[in-house]
């Protein structure tokens, strides 16, 4: 089976392994989210002055949502759904400094990652057939 590192220039693998780390991260941090964000918009509220919006901890599970979604389509390689991990990362920037370097490196890179996830594809598989049925 052929693998990554030896279908990439050394640059596109560098692109390739950093945009895979960061979009594993989103769906890590998109599911804890998600949970949260369902958590604080249900729970009982002591002090409604003082806790956070029904509306906003709602906004926060679907950003989180539409970042699992979108982080899991560009681990499969799906161009369609990875635009999805966008709607995360631009709030993300304002985490610093993680969430700033993990968006970076999504806005910047998923792009070219999704474009060489195809070439490993045709490498190993010899056609360009998506997970998804694209």
């Amino acid at each position: 089976m052929t693998k990554p590192k030896e279908v990439l220039s050394p640059e596109d693998y560098k692109n390739y392994r950093n945009v895979r780390a960061a979009v594993v991260l989103f769906v890590m941090f998109g599911g804890i989210f998600v949970l949260g964000g369902i958590g604080m918009a249900t729970q009982q509220k002591p002090d409604p002055q003082r806790d956070i919006p029904p509306a906003a901890a709602i906004g926060i599970a679907i950003v989180s949502l539409a970042g699992v979604v979108g982080g899991i389509a560009a681990l499969r390689g799906n161009r369609r759904w990875a635009k999805l991990v966008y709607v995360m990362a631009v709030p993300y920037f304002l985490v610093f400094p993680i969430g700033t370097i993990m968006s970076y490196i999504v806005l910047s890179g998923l792009s070219r990652y999704l474009d060489s996830k195809e070439r490993v594809r045709k490498a190993t598989t010899g056609s360009v057939y998506s997970d998804f049925g694209d």
